[in-house]
């Protein structure tokens, strides 16, 4: 098959193209989408936390969603470096938090073309319209898709590491250890990349016989990357706010890891998110047919050798961080993302050691489609709109009195419920996916004499469980006050009738029912 030159010159900038523009297009989606929508929520509400001051300790406040934690409370899941980035980008465009965040993760993507080109041609050798090309596949992969068009740190921490390894390819170290540092800024679990490169430093050190000081250098380099990282978790550990060492130890997930390793479905979801869902089926299976390929073939250059041995290493401690936080990755597919880096290196090999080029245009081109297509499904499988937690945001300003909390119930059949709420006040969120599942949590808390109202948020669902739930509501005494439609979800505000013995100690006034 032979492909005109005029063609094969503007080839590389159809590629990008096809792959730039759904996500430019998507800025202007006013929506959280697809993937990981509770987490999306979260993301976004912190951004506005900052835009509003809904802050304290200098941090955003997170709503906790799962009924054992006690309500809005300020959250250190990453260090909020991906949040600031949007509130400087919401700060010159007015554009708001959802967009703020997507154009970030578009600058990132950006970012990605680059890096990925420069790594094609010093590692590979390879033209640089050809390294073009590789580049604009690469943006086009659906995790790269789906998640440059999500409002999540997880993108610049990928493009972050991307840089990295352009910098260490072109010899820098010291450069690609200050973009690890910046990956683990936005995403803590960054620091297995740097175990990764930290690796790869001494067995290049051994090799080639250096000296002590070889050896120093590079653990100064990889402890200064994730230093940020570690003092930013030591201290909110020492002040005693949520983050991810505290939750995995309260959530139980030190005990879970173990169990979860000798599951198959672990290690089915493992492989369906690292080999399916993120680079897609076809290339996939071409990342692991390139892996064999790639350590088969001895006829490579030196650069290609030291590259492919990293990139096993790089997977590998990325399997290692899998397994350590084997229950939380069975839930959360993004992630999976920096799996893609290794991924797409073997696979882009894989495609590389095609005999016949129309078999490998073909290839390419099923790729391509099937990559869209599964992108474009996912974007449009769930939707949850965010004007729902301006509602919520109201009724929580109506407490006059902080101690006073508002229970809010969402009902939903998502098994990864939107959680579209952050105010500055306190209170208790639940999301309900089965009603007998939840209720008892739900009686205990209504019982508790501090709760004043609750806002009960329902969208379509089956066999409308929410009838169940205004009816536990009334019988504790609560009554409903009014209700609003927004899109296709339902608000309804409760209020409670009065008041008990702790309000009337406390001289709390009765709530103004509207």
């Amino acid at each position: 098959m032979m492909i005109p030159e005029t063609i094969k010159k503007i080839l590389p900038f159809l590629v990008i193209f096809a792959g730039i523009v759904p996500l430019a297009l998507r800025q202007a989606w006013n929506n959280i989408l697809e993937g990981q929508i509770g987490k999306q929520n979260f993301v976004a509400h912190m951004i506005e936390s900052y835009l509003t001051g809904a802050i304290e300790s200098g941090f955003p406040l997170r709503f906790f969603f799962e009924p054992w934690h006690p309500g809005v409370i300020p959250w250190a899941e990453e260090f909020p470096l991906y949040h600031l980035f949007a509130v400087g980008i919401d700060r010159i465009t007015g554009l708001g938090a959802v967009q703020s965040g997507r154009i970030l993760n578009l600058i990132s993507v950006l970012a990605m073309i680059h890096f990925t080109r420069r790594i094609c041609v010093r590692a590979l050798a390879i033209p640089r319209k050809t390294a073009l090309f590789v580049s604009g596949l690469f943006i086009l992969l659906p995790g790269i898709q789906i998640y440059g068009s999500s409002v999540i740190p997880d993108t610049p921490m990928l493009a972050a590491l991307i840089a990295a390894l352009c910098y260490r390819i072109e010899g820098r170290k010291n450069t690609a250890y200050l973009w690890l540092g910046l990956a683990c800024a936005f995403k803590y679990f960054a620091v297995f990349s740097v175990l990764a490169f930290w690796i790869f430093d001494n067995i290049e050190t051994f090799r080639s016989k250096g000296s002590k000081t070889d050896y120093l250098r590079s653990f100064i380099a990889a402890a200064i990357s994730v230093s940020p990282t570690v003092l930013y978790l030591g201290y909110f550990i020492h002040a005693r706010i949520p983050n991810p060492v505290t939750e995995y130890m309260a959530n139980g997930y030190g005990h879970l890891a173990g169990p979860f390793l000798f599951r198959l479905k672990f290690y089915i979801r493992f492989f369906t998110w690292v080999f399916i869902k993120n680079p897609g089926l076809p290339f996939g299976v071409l990342s692991v047919f390139g892996c064999i390929l790639a350590f088969r073939d001895k006829a490579t250059s030196n650069e290609f050798e030291r590259l492919k041995s990293f990139m096993g290493i790089w997977f590998l401690c990325l399997v290692l961080f899998a397994m350590v936080f084997a229950s939380s990755f069975f839930v959360h597919d993004y992630y999976a993302l920096p799996f893609l880096i290794p991924v797409a290196f073997f696979g882009f090999y894989g495609i590389s050691r095609i005999p016949s080029p129309p078999v490998r245009v073909m290839v390419v081109l099923v790729m391509v489609i099937l990559g869209i297509v599964q992108s474009s499904r996912a974007l449009r499988r769930q939707m949850h709109y965010l004007p729902a937690a301006k509602i919520v945001r109201r009724e929580f300003s109506s407490i006059p009195d902080r101690d006073k909390d508002r229970l809010l119930i969402f009902i939903t059949n998502f098994s990864q419920p939107p959680i579209p709420v952050l105010s500055r006040k306190s209170g208790w969120s639940f999301v309900i996916d089965h009603y007998a599942d939840q209720s008892r949590y739900l009686k205990e808390r209504l019982s508790d004499p501090r709760v004043e109202g609750i806002v009960l948020h329902y969208g379509p669902t089956s066999g409308n469980p929410h009838e169940q739930w205004q009816k536990d509501i009334m019988e504790f005494g609560f009554q409903p006050t009014r209700s609003e439609k927004i899109m296709d979800n339902t608000v309804i505000i409760f209020r409670s009738h009065g008041f008990n013995e702790m309000d009337r100690r406390d001289g709390a006034k009765p709530p103004q029912n509207e």
